[in-house]
């Protein structure tokens, strides 16, 4: 197939990294193939895609740059999974660590449900390098997040087009947290403002504030709800606190966008697919051992299986629960009523907060990451091997087929095994 410069993986990563205004740009699905061009419209570039390629399954619309988030404005045509295949490109043509997010068109949602089930989950709205790049698109454009209190541990979510509520409905479903909230994220200047869309929760600021401090992240915070700003005892001295210093390192290089730091950046569990090893020496003689690179792409392939085990066994739970709801056996009375978090405890949000912390983590800092993930998922296995409920619930007697030990502890396994070549 030829290519037009329209089409050149070249010619448009050069659009790409320029594009602080939007340019046209359509993406054959089918084909994974991106065109873009800065004078055509965007029908035009989708006929002319159509023409050279063939394909029938293409999107158009505008693109922009921001930091290292592509924008991608969807005008026309059904995205689907287009978010990881333009990710993939992006990849594959030399812009490695950038991100692509789609919005446009498939922003609408028409229905009041969470969109739990419809919404593909996508894991960087947890991970701190992401989080500060849609920070600082919220000076421009507002952001959305999701926050979840776990018994052991928060996560926060920020998304350019996820809207917050499915934000809290993905780390919900994904990590078994009990009190959430959701909103909109702006920011002006230093000032970081989250507008509840409900009644904020209680300690919310302060639990912000530690994530980001966790981070190397000292920025002011302000917490709205639907009647103004929500303001609690102690709010003022940790307001002074966050003031204190001045400064802050939200307008600084990003850790993995520092020229000097790029090869490091991408030695993350979440980085490239390159085969680099590093040798140590004990006493002469040489060993080969597993860097975080070697792992990269079993890492996402582990945590991979591991949603997608999630999801297959909500599905399979989902359809047990009627069946429970006329039961009277006590053993599965939790589920019954809270589904896969009334058997799995409280080691889902423990687990998936070390998982967003090792994909945030850099050079020696990815050890001790993977060792507190290895720590938390050790502590998950044991509580489905060793759980009474769970082996009621496997074993149910209303013929539907359930199989927590079997599908989520081998994903556990799967990303244990991953893990113990690095920790």
């Amino acid at each position: 197939m030829a290519t037009s410069p329209m089409t050149d993986p070249k010619v448009v990563s050069k659009l790409i990294k320029a594009a602080t205004k939007g340019i046209s740009f359509a993406f054959a699905l089918d084909k994974k193939v991106l065109a873009a061009d800065k004078t055509a419209s965007a029908d035009k570039v989708a006929q002319a895609l159509k023409a050279e390629t063939g394909s029938t399954k293409i999107i158009s619309g505008e693109l922009t740059l921001t930091g290292k988030v592509v924008a991608f404005d969807v005008k026309r045509g059904s995205a689907g999974s287009a978010e990881k295949l333009l990710d993939e490109w992006l990849r594959k043509n030399g812009l490695n660590g950038y991100d692509g997010v789609l919005g446009g068109a498939d922003d609408v949602d028409t229905s009041d449900s969470d969109g739990a089930e419809e919404e593909e989950s996508d894991n960087r709205m947890y991970q701190p390098a992401f989080i500060r790049r849609c920070i600082k698109m919220a000076r421009e454009k507002p952001m959305q997040f999701g926050f979840g209190i776990g018994e052991d541990a928060d996560i926060l979510g920020v998304h350019p087009r996820r809207k917050g509520k499915q934000i809290a409905a993905l780390i919900k479903r994904e990590t078994g947290a009990v009190k959430m909230a959701f909103g909109t994220l702006t920011v002006e200047g230093r000032l970081l403002k989250f507008t509840c869309e409900k009644l904020p929760l209680p300690g919310l600021k302060k639990r912000i504030v530690r994530i980001f401090k966790g981070w190397k992240l000292i920025v002011p915070v302000k917490i709205y709800g639907p009647d103004g700003e929500f303001i609690e005892e102690g709010d003022d001295a940790l307001d002074a606190e966050l003031n204190a210093g001045g400064g802050t390192d939200l307008d600084a290089d990003e850790p993995d966008s520092d020229e000097g730091r790029e090869e490091e950046a991408e030695d993350t569990a979440g980085g490239t697919d390159s085969d680099t090893r590093s040798d140590q020496t004990d006493g002469g003689a040489t060993t080969a051992t597993a860097t975080p690179t070697d792992i990269a792409a079993a890492w996402r392939e582990a945590r991979a299986t591991y949603l997608d085990a999630t999801d297959e066994i909500n599905a399979q739970i989902s359809a047990l629960q009627a069946a429970l709801k006329r039961s009277d056996d006590e053993e599965l009375e939790a589920i019954a009523e809270f589904g896969l978090n009334g058997v799995t405890g409280n080691f889902r949000v423990p687990m998936m907060a070390a998982m967003r912390d090792l994909e945030g983590a850099r050079g020696a800092d990815v050890k001790k990451a993977a060792t507190k993930l290895l720590d938390a998922i050790g502590k998950f296995r044991a509580h489905i091997d060793g759980s009474e409920e769970i082996e009621a619930v496997d074993d149910n007697p209303f013929g539907v087929k359930v199989s927590i030990r079997k599908t989520l502890g081998g994903a556990l396994a799967d990303m244990e095994s991953v893990l113990k070549k690095v920790a």
